[in-house]
């Protein structure tokens, strides 16, 4: 693929084949074909739910944070392998503007984690305290160090003494 532009494998994305489809979105996302964000973005409407996971996870590689916008409204969407497939792009393109609606994700138990990991990754300290809240009460080391991570990602050290005093506690 050397020397092949992305634009000619964007071409793909119109393909009737869905393998066709979700295979060109991981080359351009493994590419960081940012400048074919924008045709990308128009298979978040696709009928099929993996040529949609695809296509986020494509944005999410780019870094295509103009995209973010869009990619949030699939945090509604009734298939939950999309749900997650939108918290780890909007993660992992560091969109913290979208922070207040990756956190009621927290909520949904197939997004659990990859939300925790999400808030971390977009430095979102705004939400750092609803990360503690879920240690008070949670005897789940899982848990305990997904927080921990995440608060660590954020440098929310405004929040480091709080973090101690819940994975200190005795364990019930």
């Amino acid at each position: 693929m050397d020397g092949l532009p992305a634009s000619r494998i964007s071409e793909l994305l119109k393909d009737p084949e869905t393998d066709v489809r979700t295979t060109a979105l991981r080359v351009l996302g493994q590419m960081q074909a940012k400048d074919q964000a924008a045709e990308v973005v128009k298979l978040l409407k696709d009928p099929e739910i993996d040529v949609r996971r695809f296509a986020m996870g494509a944005l999410g590689e780019m870094q295509a944070k103009d995209q973010a916008a869009e990619v949030a409204k699939l945090l509604k969407d009734p298939d939950r392998n999309v749900r997650r497939a939108a918290v780890g792009a909007l993660g992992a393109m560091r969109a913290k503007d979208q922070a207040a609606e990756v956190v009621k994700l927290l909520k949904d138990p197939y997004c659990f984690f990859g939300t925790i990991k999400a808030l971390g990754n977009m430095q979102a300290t705004d939400q750092a305290g609803e990360l503690i809240k879920l240690l008070d009460g949670d005897d789940d080391d899982d848990v305990g160090v997904a927080v921990a991570d995440a608060l660590g990602a954020m440098h929310a050290r405004d929040q480091a003494a709080e973090l101690v005093k819940l994975l200190k506690r005795p364990k019930n």
